[in-house]
């Protein structure tokens, strides 16, 4: 049943990146009904991650970030710490989309070092892109292809690339954007650069370079 949640969540994103609502919204409908219908208390995370992603859809945004809260409360009062990363990874990505790059930050630098401490690489790896992208939006691009270049090296080591249509299209349009905004020879360069990090030494650089954060 877990697993069928997880997928049916996965399913849901994917439609509405493709701007397919009827069928987004028909996947984390049952989503909802399941995770009800079940009564097990682990579930009880999911049905507002499933509750905010279906807010999302319809841009409700406030009630999209009440519902990820809530998520991340029952599963740390649960002591599940990897789902609480979760929803409250989502919740950062969230107030990124909305511009709110200093709230998004501040998550960010807590959740990268769970998801490091956890060992989930390729969690950490796409929290890498995160920061990337705000570096972007705040001007930091040699910051960013820096940290893009980590990331996918990463992914590569690890044998996980992006399988979220979501992820791949931010991908794609933050190295867009940086070709534009320093030239395809620098981004080559700087991306090769970044490649060279370990993950960890990654992590530090993102932490220690963010404009959003203390570091």
């Amino acid at each position: 049943e877990i697993e069928l949640i997880l997928a049916l969540i996965s399913v849901g994103e994917a439609y509405l990146a493709r701007g397919d609502f009827e069928n987004g919204q028909s996947a984390i409908d049952e989503v909802i009904e399941l995770t009800e219908s079940s009564g097990i208390p682990a579930f009880g995370g999911w049905i507002h991650h499933a509750q905010a992603t279906r807010a999302v859809m319809t841009h409700r945004h406030a009630e999209a970030e009440r519902h990820y809260l809530l998520a991340v409360e029952v599963e740390e009062k649960m002591g599940n710490q990897r789902l609480a990363t979760t929803h409250r990874s989502a919740l950062a990505h969230l107030y990124r989309q909305e511009g709110r790059e200093a709230e998004a930050s501040a998550i960010y630098r807590r959740t990268i070092l769970s998801w490091e401490e956890q060992g989930h690489q390729a969690a950490v790896a796409h929290q890498l892109e995160c920061f990337a992208y705000l570096g972007i939006a705040r001007g930091q691009y040699e910051y960013a292809a820096r940290l893009i270049g980590a990331a996918q090296m990463a992914r590569k080591r690890i044998n996980s690339p992006s399988t979220d249509p979501t992820e791949i299209e931010e991908l794609a349009q933050a190295r867009a954007r940086l070709e534009t905004e320093i030239g395809a020879d620098e981004l080559e360069r700087l991306t090769k650069e970044g490649a060279l990090m370990g993950l960890d030494e990654a992590v530090v650089f993102a932490l220690k370079e963010d404009r959003g954060g203390a570091g």
